[in-house]
């Protein structure tokens, strides 16, 4: 939340130290998120790249209005996503609105080990 601690910095070294730690998206569209358009442009860079899993807060309903008032989506895609009515796909327009790519839904199948 707000008065929380920001960790994202740590774990930018985190992810330099750990080739193999991954982190989630799953707060960015909700609006209990410290919505830092620095903190998305970081997620989104090369430093990240590969490492960001789609992730969702649900039960907490996605809602995008955080991301659009600090300028992380568009008008248009904030009104789009508020038409879905199935949380987890509007989850996905929104986090796809801010840059996430495809990948970002699909990475969890190569990283995550199923033993059998």
């Amino acid at each position: 939340m707000l008065l929380d601690p920001d960790y994202l910095e740590v774990f930018v070294r985190m992810l330099e130290r750990y080739p193999r730690l991954y982190g989630d998206n799953s707060a960015l569209a909700g609006l209990s998120f410290r919505l830092r358009p620095s903190a998305l442009h970081t997620l989104l860079s090369l430093a990240m790249d590969g490492r960001i899993l789609h992730g969702s807060d649900l039960p907490v309903p996605p809602s995008g209005l955080l991301p659009w008032a600090f300028g992380m989506i568009d008008w248009e895609d904030f009104r789009e996503a508020s038409r879905i009515a199935n949380p987890m796909a509007r989850d996905v327009r929104l986090k796809g609105a801010m840059g996430f790519g495809v990948e970002t839904f699909t990475r969890a199948a190569t990283v995550l080990r199923i033993d059998t």
